[in-house]
C-alpha cells in the first residue's frame, strides 16, 4: 500500500512545482524541468517510503492520466495513456539502475534520462 501513499504524495507534489516551473521555464521546462521534478519527486518518494519504485511510478502515471482525461476530454485518452506508458518505463528504468549499481542517484539519473528524451520526443511529434 505504500506505493500508492507514495505515487500519490509524488503526483501532488510535483504538480505544485510543475506549476510554477513551467510559468518560470516556459514550453522547455517540460522538457527538463518537469522531468527532474517528476523524477525526484517519484524516486525519493517510493525510497523513503519503502514503497515499490516502479508500482509508485504507475501510481503517478495513472494520476497524470486521470488528469488529462479531465483537462482534455478530446486527447486525454491518448495523452492519459502516453502518461501511463511513460512513468512505466521511467520508473522500470529506475530500478534497474538501481538494482544494477545499488545506487539510488543512479536509478534516479537512469530514469531522468529516458524521461528528457521522452518529453523532447512528444513536444517534438506528438504535441502540435
Amino acid at each position: 500500500m505504500e506505493f500508492i501513499w507514495a505515487g500519490l504524495l509524488a503526483a501532488a507534489s510535483a504538480y505544485t512545482v510543475n506549476r510554477l516551473g513551467i510559468r518560470l521555464t516556459g514550453a522547455e521546462g517540460i522538457i527538463f524541468f518537469v522531468p527532474l521534478v517528476e523524477e525526484v519527486a517519484k524516486t525519493f518518494s517510493a525510497y523513503y517510503l519503502n514503497a515499490s519504485i516502479l508500482l509508485t511510478h504507475l501510481v503517478f502515471g495513472i494520476v497524470e492520466a486521470v488528469y488529462d482525461l479531465s483537462t482534455s476530454p478530446k486527447k486525454g485518452l491518448t495523452a492519459g495513456l502516453v502518461s501511463i506508458v511513460g512513468h512505466s518505463l521511467f520508473g522500470s528504468a529506475t530500478i534497474l539502475a538501481y538494482f544494477s549499481s545499488n545506487n539510488i542517484l543512479l536509478g534516479l539519473i537512469a530514469g531522468l534520462i529516458i524521461h528528457v528524451v521522452w518529453n523532447g520526443v512528444v513536444m517534438k511529434y506528438l504535441v502540435r
